[in-house]
């Protein structure tokens, strides 16, 4: 059993129990929900016994967080690009039509270990684990974290809005120059940043344009919600755009072309950009009108 965190009770409050006084007491797990799933995985000792949550704490009672023994996915061989990597993360090209994760075989998380390097830093991460989500239809750029601190930081970052994720689509529809799209999903505030690349008549749609997005708040789905919203549905949409243009076997234009942020670990500025999909140009070359 690997002990990744000890923690030694001082200054302990009168009638304490664990589940409440270990609330920011480690540095890898840091909320009150995954401090009672650490408990109730047995995964954190009280004197070298099982913690539970309804103990009391008393003065210099030994705490330690030990590793998560999670069963081993499944080897996908399923070749990615690797955009960026080193012991602390990796950055990868998320095929379209793939699930990151899930009870599926064939996912990113079961491809991850056939095309990234083991981190070598003491707390390494039994598997690699993604720390966002990309829609199914939707291809592109992935954080990867190899480690438990680099997780939770990249975690941190995420909900404070310091990644910032570009995405590239074709939507349907005349829609030129810039600015931001902040209609409420499911009553919640809701924002993203559009500027256009690209406009073109097309013999199917009246008109296309290509867009350089830029999801500011996450909500699901909230690109594709946004841009239906408003009219300009993204070519392939088949859950908020036309039924009647969907394109046979060449799913969704969208896709996540460029991550930035600063490194957690290394405090360096990382930014990784790919080319908008070939399919893209092969669409605006098609619908083309001479």
């Amino acid at each position: 059993m690997v002990v990744l965190e000890k923690h030694i009770a001082e200054n302990v409050a009168q009638k304490i129990r664990v589940s409440d006084y270990l609330v920011n007491k480690f540095s890898i797990i840091t909320t009150r929900k995954g401090i009672k799933k650490a408990l109730k995985s047995q995964r954190i000792l009280q004197n070298k016994k099982p913690a539970y949550s309804g103990n009391y704490v008393q003065e210099q009672d030994c705490f330690e967080l030990t590793e998560c023994i999670e069963k081993p996915p499944k080897i996908f061989p399923l070749q990615l690009s690797v955009a960026y990597e080193d012991d602390f993360l990796a950055i990868i090209e998320k095929p379209a039509g793939i699930v990151v994760s899930g009870n599926k075989y064939k996912t990113v998380v079961n491809a991850l270990a056939y095309n990234l390097k083991p981190s070598e830093e003491k707390d390494a991460l039994p598997y690699f684990q993604p720390i966002h989500r990309l829609d199914v239809a939707t291809s592109g750029l992935l954080i990867i974290a190899k480690t438990y601190a680099c997780r939770i930081e990249l975690g941190k970052m995420l909900e404070n809005r310091q990644i910032n994720k570009i995405y590239r689509a074709v939507v349907q529809n005349r829609l030129e120059g810039f600015g931001q799209l902040n209609t409420p999903i499911n009553g919640k505030k809701s924002l993203s940043s559009f500027k256009g690349i690209h406009t073109q008549k097309s013999k199917r749609n009246g008109y296309l344009s290509v867009l350089e997005l830029s999801p500011i708040t996450g909500r699901t789905h909230q690109l594709r919600i946004h841009l239906s919203l408003l009219g300009f549905p993204i070519v392939g949409d088949k859950l908020y755009g036309n039924k009647n243009n969907m394109l046979k076997h060449k799913g969704l234009f969208l896709a996540a072309v460029s991550v930035s942020f600063i490194h957690p670990i290394k405090h360096k500025k990382v930014v990784a950009t790919i080319e908008q999909p070939l399919k893209f140009k092969a669409l605006l070359k098609r619908e083309e009108i001479n």
